[in-house]
């Protein structure tokens, strides 16, 4: 349990940060109400009147956020556009700021030691490491202006979250407790640093310090930066079917609601027309490519002066949203079923899926996302025993790797708790160490999950008789061996993008790691000294992975189907919540309760455990599908996973299909407290398998739309590139030109002195301008290439040839 922050100590790390009557924006993200929903309250504060918010009833309250840099006091704003923080009315600060996103490891933290850096641990976590805000102090305030540069500048040196670099930044309190954990974890102040002066913290940075008049203006009203435009993806969840007036309208609230400075209103106007382009191009009634070019020579030309910001890649990223925001097809929103959802026959057809749609209803979330969240954490609470007799002899591992996909805010996250509702761990799981929620971002950290520290007694040989026998030494005390200690994990990882970062990292063995998960394959690596080992023998664990994707961020995932990645994934489609009424309103659901059978088959086979039969007739159709796939020539297997120009060419995703069958199959029985699989149950697996593929076919074809788009905005940058290069070739030989011209009127004048028998001296002080003067030096040298001067050997001034 983490130890209480003192308060001194938080006193002392806010008078670093603020002068005493500073205007500290502090808010509170209340807990959910009655209606399931949070609110932010903000108010001013200074330091004499911060209220200790260690107090345990804080803990109840909700999170507490300080504004890093203070704000414009309350009563000098107008009463009309009141507020509490924004970029426009930030004040100096005595603060740079870092949000190590992606966790603080031991190399960041020492850097922040060496950078005299407050550290707060916010009491979450990315994988095994603890997310980290850093301080750097000054001893005196800066320009806002140069506190969120030189905050991106650091940010971009060490691996943080660009996106913190802006004024109104919002980041935990010391001392207040972290409410996206279960239990929540207390927000821990670990090192209070030391003031810099500005100056020597750019010498010990090694940059230059910016001319201030030069850096982009904190308004509420600029274009949105490209954080900014990162931000509002994140936040905002558009409506299919919307018109584009409909959407401006949507973001225009949006942007009234949240914090000021998200978007503009040049912003807005572009995202909407961009939305709007996208349907009707879906729909057929636009070119979207040709109405992309004409929308961004519009925003070329809104953007006047500013050509940095039009040359940037902003515009493209809001084209890849808008496409990323498309339905599935033109019908969606229109009374029709989806295709991508699992359909009303299906649910119906197997009472354990029945069960999770109502449950789902009843809290208004996603049933598709919740029965795969389920199905996913069956698997990893059944004992690493119980293997799918499928095929012969060969058994198999029902490890499940779910991809749940949807837009920003469309409920892709809501499955992970009602899951554990349905089917809560039985005791016997709880005693074998289960764990649940892990993040799973590294090969690595998959592999060491299942590792912790054991009781070993040391045994030494002794003699006994004519042999030799171990045994335990009368005074020796059991030492601690790291070793595998659980069997059972499921893990979870609520942005998906995450994965796709590491999966790219130098050396990564995630998508191996997760491969090999899937089939219930070993884990981990050998190529490390013995005490270092991490090595998880095939068939001795069971897994159940869960994570959250954009389709937009997909394309790195289909980028390596040539190893069957991609194909490892059961796809679930965020959406298809419940039908109105009659009147047009919700209906009330019941909430169904655990599922009971999935819960007592689970409690059996712990303690009898026995593997997952099929019917024959089962058994024989997976025995033919091996037996075709047997079949497949050399030429067949050559991969044809590249990125082309214009689309993303996949091999075949199905290659796995039959051990995707057997794994659905066995899990729909077990939702129904059963263990054998009968030829309904098979069919049933295999039409959801088919609503799988309709998934990941939408999430291609929006990954191909967003290529294509990036292909051509690359070619048209490319193009203006070269342009703007000829542009500026032709000027410098002009200015070259001119420059010539006027450094032989110089040497003209030159000569004609020294043609009158006067010096130079005597030529430079009556004949030459002060600007001439300077061009002295060059028009002699000049002189001596074309042979017209030359130096005197004896005076060294430059006389006729």
């Amino acid at each position: 349990m983490a130890k209480a922050t003192p308060q001194a100590d938080i006193q002392e790390f806010f008078s670093l940060l603020f002068d005493p009557k500073d205007a500290i924006c502090v808010g509170v993200h209340r807990l959910p109400n009655a209606r399931g929903r949070r609110v932010m309250d903000e108010h001013h504060a200074e330091l004499v009147d911060m209220p200790d918010y260690q107090d345990p009833s804080w803990r109840e309250g909700g999170d507490v956020f300080f504004s890093v840099l203070p704000m414009l006091e309350q009563d000098e704003q107008e009463e009309e556009s009141r507020r509490y923080r924004s970029q426009g009315i930030a004040q100096p600060g005595r603060a740079l700021w870092l949000d190590f996103d992606l966790g603080l490891n031991d190399e960041l933290k020492t850097e922040m030691e060496d950078m005299q850096a407050s550290i707060v641990l916010s009491g979450s976590k990315a994988g095994l490491l603890p997310k980290a805000h850093a301080y750097i102090h000054l001893t005196e305030p800066i320009d806002p202006r140069e506190a969120v540069w030189l905050s991106a500048t650091m940010a971009e040196r060490w691996g943080a979250d660009a996106a913190c670099a802006e004024a109104a930044r919002f980041l935990r309190i010391p001392g207040t407790y972290n409410h996206k954990t279960s239990p929540p974890r207390k927000v821990e102040l670990k090192r209070i640093g030391e003031p810099w002066d500005i100056e020597e913290l750019y010498g010990a940075l090694e940059i230059d310090r910016p001319d201030i008049d030069k850096l982009p203006e904190l308004s509420d009203t600029h274009a949105a930066s490209e954080q900014e435009v990162a931000a509002f993806k994140r936040k905002t969840a558009l409506l299919a079917g919307s018109t584009a007036g409909a959407i401006k309208g949507y973001l225009t609230k949006y942007n009234e609601q949240t914090t000021p400075g998200v978007i503009s209103d040049r912003h807005v106007s572009m995202f909407a027309k961009l939305n709007w382009a996208a349907r009707e191009g879906q729909a057929g009634k636009v070119c979207f490519a040709d109405a992309v070019e004409a929308l961004r020579e519009a925003w070329r030309l809104s953007l006047g002066n500013d050509r940095s910001r039009f040359e940037s890649d902003e515009f493209d990223k809001m084209v890849a949203t808008a496409v990323g925001s498309l339905p599935s097809s033109p019908n969606d929103g229109e009374g029709e079923e989806p295709r991508e959802f699992i359909t009303d026959e299906m649910y119906a057809s197997n009472q354990g899926l029945a069960h999770i749609r109502q449950l789902a209803h009843s809290y208004m979330i996603s049933p598709d996302v919740l029965v795969y969240s389920t199905m996913a954490r069956l698997a990893s609470m059944l004992p690493h025993s119980v293997k799918l007799e499928s095929n012969n002899g060969k058994n198999g591992s029902a490890n499940l790797i779910v991809a749940n996909m949807g837009r920003p805010g469309g409920g892709k996250s809501s499955g992970q708790s009602a899951a554990e509702e349905l089917i809560p761990a039985p005791v016997a799981v709880i005693e074998a160490k289960y764990m649940s929620g892990l993040q799973g971002s590294t090969g690595e950290g998959i592999t060491e999950s299942f590792y912790g520290f054991r009781l070993v007694n040391r045994q030494v040989e002794q003699e006994e008789g004519e042999g030799r026998v171990k045994s335990q030494p009368k005074d020796s005390k059991p030492t601690k061996e790291r070793a595998i200690v659980r069997h059972n994990i499921h893990f979870s990882m609520d942005e998906g993008e995450v994965m796709v970062k590491n999966a790219n990292a130098p050396g990564s063995i995630l998508t191996e790691t997760i491969r090999s998960a899937w089939s219930g394959g070993a884990l981990g690596q050998q190529n490390a000294s013995h005490d270092k080992v991490r090595r998880v023998p095939a068939g001795t664990y069971a897994l159940g992975f869960v994570a959250n994707f954009q389709p937009s961020v997909f394309k790195t995932i289909f980028e390596q189907a040539s190893n069957g990645f991609p194909a490892r994934f059961s796809y679930a489609a965020a959406g298809n919540l419940i039908d109105l009424d009659e009147d047009g309103e919700l209906p009330d659901v019941e909430h169904p309760g655990m599922l009971s059978d999935a819960f007592g088959v689970l409690s059996e086979l712990w303690s009898e455990p026995r593997n997952i039969s099929y019917a024959e007739e089962v058994r024989r159709e997976i025995r033919m599908e091996i037996y075709k796939a047997s079949r497949l020539t050399l030429s067949d297997a050559i991969p044809r996973s590249k990125l082309h120009k214009e689309e993303l060419e996949l091999e075949d995703l199905d290659a796995h299909r039959t051990y995707h069958w057997a794994k659905l199959s066995a899990l729909l029985v077990l939702l129904e407290g059963r263990t054998h699989v009968e030829v309904e149950d098979f069919a049933l697996a295999k039409e959801m398998y088919e609503v799988q593929k309709i998934v990941r076919g939408v999430v291609l074809r929006t990954v191909q739309a967003t290529q294509k788009i990036e292909n051509r905005a690359a070619d048209s940058r490319r193009e203006q590139v070269i342009s703007n290069a000829n542009i500026n070739a032709g000027k410098t030989l002009a200015e070259l030109e001119k420059r010539r011209k006027y450094i032989e009127a110089v040497l003209d004048k030159v000569v004609d002195g020294l043609r009158d028998g006067k010096t130079v001296n005597w030529i430079t002080k009556n004949k030459l301008s002060d600007a001439q003067k300077r061009s002295l030096k060059s028009a002699i040298d000049l002189g001596v290439e074309r042979e017209i001067l030359r130096i005197d050997a004896k005076t060294a001034k430059p006389v006729l040839a």
